[in-house]
C-alpha cells in the first residue's frame, strides 16, 4: 500500500565493510514524501503530508503534556531529596545525630552511601525499563525513597542516616538514568536534549527552592521539632503520594497508553522509525546488554560523566560551605541563613544556561561541543575559587560559572549516550553505564571537602577544576572519533537514504545506515 502521490526510496548499492560481518542490509519499502511506513502503519495510508505534519505536531504536543510536568516533578522531588542533606548541615544535623563530627567524615559517609547503592541498581533498574510496564517501575521508585527520606526525621544516631541514606540511594537509583531511556520510546534523537534539560534542569531549581525551604523553616519561631528534622518530613511526604499518583498517570510506551489515538500511535511510530527499529518485543537483547559493557565508549562516555559528577556532587552536598567560608558559618548564627539563601541565584543562572544550550544542541544536533564548552566554563569556576582566598564577590562568581557549567553538562551528556548505541537494551545499559560509573565520583566528591581542609578548600577546588579540564578533552576525542566513524560509514555505505529503517533491534548502533550524532 503507498501513499497515492509518493515514490518509493530507491535502493542504492551498499559494501559491507569486514568489521559488519555478516550483517545484511534490510529495506522497507517507505514513501519518500513524509516517511511514513505504508506497509507495517497502514492507518496511515491515506494521509496527505500536510495533514501528517498537523497530526505529528499535535502528537509531540500530547506527548509533552503526558510525559514531561510528571516527570520533571519526580525529578524535582528526588533533586530535593538528595540535597537537603546539605542544608540540614547547617541547621543542627552533626551535632544533633552525628556526635559533633569534628572532622566531618561521618556526613562525609552520610552524603557518599547514597552514590554507593545509586550506583549499583543503575543496570538493573534500566532493564527492568526495557521489560515491564515503566510507569509501575518508575512509581514504585518515587514511593519509596518518599518513605526514606521521611523516615530521616526520625534518626536519631549516625546509623538512622545511614540506613535512610542507603535507601533513598537505592530506589532513585531505578528512577534518574531510567527516565532518558523512557524518554527515547517517544522521542526522536533531536529532541532528547531540551527534555533532558528540563527534566535534570528541576534539579538547579530544587537546589534554589530547597534553599529557600530550609531558609524559611529557620525563621519559625518555636518549632515543635529541630529545623532540619522538619525538613526532611516536608521534602519526604509529598513524594510518597506523587509516587502513587505515577503509577496511574504515567503513559507506559506508544502502542499501549491509551492516551493516543491508532493514528496518533501510528505516526509516534513512524517519527521514531526514521532512526532506529521501533521493537515489538519487551524481551532484554543480553547480547546488546555484553556489547554494551564491553564498548569502550560506553566506558569513555562514562569519564566525561564522571567529571561532571566529581563536581555535580561537591555542589549538591557542599555549595553553602563553598560560598561562605566556615570560619563565618561556626561564630555568626545568622550567616547559616545567608549561605541557605545565597545559593539561589547560582542556582537560576544553571537552570537559564542549561535550557539554553539544550536548545542550541537539538537545534544544529550536535552534543560533543557544547558538552565541552559546559565542562570548560565550570573548570574556569573552580580556578575562581581555588585562587581567590579573599574577595566574596570573585567566590561567588566562581560558583556561579562551576553551577552553570555542570548543570548545562549532565543532562547533555546522558542525551549523548541516548542518541548514540541503537537498539532499547544496548540503550538502557549503555545509559546505565555511564550513569553509574559517573557516579562513582559523586562518592568521590563526599570526601573531598573536609573540615579540616577550611576555610580555603584547596583539595576539592583543585580536584573539580582539573577533572572538567579532563572531561573536556575527553569529550573532544569522542567528537572527533564520531565524526570519522559517520564518515567512514558514508563512504563504504552511501549515505543513507529517506525512508531507510536502520535495523537496530538486531544490530544496535551497528546496523548499516545507522549514524552516530557527534
Amino acid at each position: 500500500m503507498h501513499h497515492p502521490t509518493s515514490t518509493v526510496a530507491s535502493k542504492p548499492e551498499l559494501t559491507l565493510s569486514p568489521s559488519e560481518g555478516d550483517i545484511e542490509k534490510t529495506y522497507v519499502e517507505t514513501t519518500s514524501a513524509d516517511g511514513i511506513d505504508a506497509v507495517s502503519l497502514p492507518v496511515l495510508k491515506d494521509t496527505v503530508p500536510e495533514d501528517y505534519a498537523a497530526l505529528e505536531r499535535r502528537v509531540v504536543w500530547k506527548t509533552d503534556l503526558s510525559i514531561m510536568p510528571l516527570t520533571t516533578l519526580l525529578f524535582w522531588l528526588a533533586s530535593l531529596d538528595r540535597g537537603n542533606l546539605g542544608l540540614a548541615r547547617l541547621q543542627g544535623l552533626p551535632d544533633d545525630v552525628l556526635h559533633g563530627d569534628p572532622t566531618g567524615s561521618l556526613y562525609a559517609w552520610c552524603s557518599s552511601i547514597f552514590y554507593i547503592s545509586y550506583l549499583l541498581t543503575q543496570l538493573p533498574a534500566n532493564l527492568m525499563i526495557k521489560r515491564f510496564n515503566p510507569a509501575i517501575v518508575l512509581g514504585v521508585s518515587v514511593f519509596f525513597w518518599g518513605v526514606a527520606s521521611a523516615a530521616m526525621a526520625g534518626s536519631t544516631n549516625p546509623a538512622g542516616i545511614l540506613v535512610c541514606r542507603l535507601f533513598i540511594g537505592m530506589f532513585e537509583g531505578g528512577f534518574a538514568p531510567a527516565i532518558p531511556l523512557y524518554y527515547s520510546f517517544f522521542y526522536t534523537r533531536a529532541e532528547h536534549g531540551k527534555r533532558n534539560a528540563l527534566f535534570m534542569g528541576v534539579s538547579s531549581v530544587a537546589g534554589a527552592f530547597g534553599g529557600l525551604i530550609a531558609y524559611g523553616i529557620t525563621t519559625i519561631p518555636n518549632p515543635p521539632l529541630q529545623s532540619w528534622r522538619i525538613l526532611f518530613l516536608i521534602e519526604g511526604l509529598p513524594t510518597i503520594l506523587v509516587g502513587i499518583a505515577t503509577v496511574f498517570l504515567l503513559p507506559t510506551r506508544p502502542r499501549d497508553s491509551k492516551i493516543y489515538t491508532e493514528e496518533e500511535k501510528a505516526v509516534l511510530i513512524a517519527r521514531l522509525s526514521k532512526e532506529v527499529e521501533v521493537e515489538e518485543s519487551r524481551a532484554i537483547a543480553w547480547k546488546h546488554v555484553k556489547e554494551a559493557v564491553c564498548d569502550w565508549r560506553v566506558w569513555t562516555m562514562g569519564l566525561v560523566y564522571q567529571s561532571l559528577n566529581l563536581s555535580l556532587g561537591s555542589i549538591v552536598s557542599f555549595l553553602p560551605t563553598m560560598q561562605v567560608p566556615s570560619s563565618r558559618i561556626a561564630t555568626l548564627e545568622t550567616s547559616k541563613a545567608q549561605a541557605q539563601l545565597m545559593t539561589v541565584p547560582p542556582y537560576v543562572a544553571a537552570f537559564a544556561t542549561q535550557m539554553t544550550c539544550a536548545y542550541l544542541s537539538d537545534r544544529f544536533q550536535l552534543r560533543g561541543p557544547i558538552i565541552m564548552f559546559a565542562l570548560i566554563l565550570a573548570g574556569f569556576g573552580y580556578m575562581m575559587l581555588l585562587v581567590d582566598h579573599s574577595h566574596f564577590s570573585v567566590r561567588y562568581g566562581g560558583a556561579f560559572l562551576a553551577c552553570m557549567g555542570t548543570y548545562t553538562g549532565v543532562p547533555l551528556m546522558l542525551s549523548w549516550a541516548q542518541a548514540n548505541f541503537g537498539s532499547e537494551t544496548k540503550r538502557a545499559a549503555a545509559i546505565a553505564i555511564v550513569f553509574g560509573f559517573g557516579q562513582t565520583f559523586s562518592v568521590v566528591a563526599s570526601f573531598i571537602w573536609p573540615t579540616t581542609d577550611a576555610p580555603f578548600y584547596k583539595l576539592g577546588f583543585t580536584l573539580c577544576m582539573t577533572w572538567q579540564f579532563w572531561g573536556a578533552l575527553v569529550s573532544l576525542f569522542l567528537m572527533f572519533y564520531f565524526k570519522r566513524e559517520n564518515d567512514r560509514r558514508d563512504r563504504e555505505e552511501g549515505k543513507p537514504v529517506d525512508g531507510f529503517r536502520p535495523q537496530t533491534g538486531e544490530f544496535a548502533d551497528k546496523a548499516p545506515g545507522y549514524r552516530y550524532m557527534i
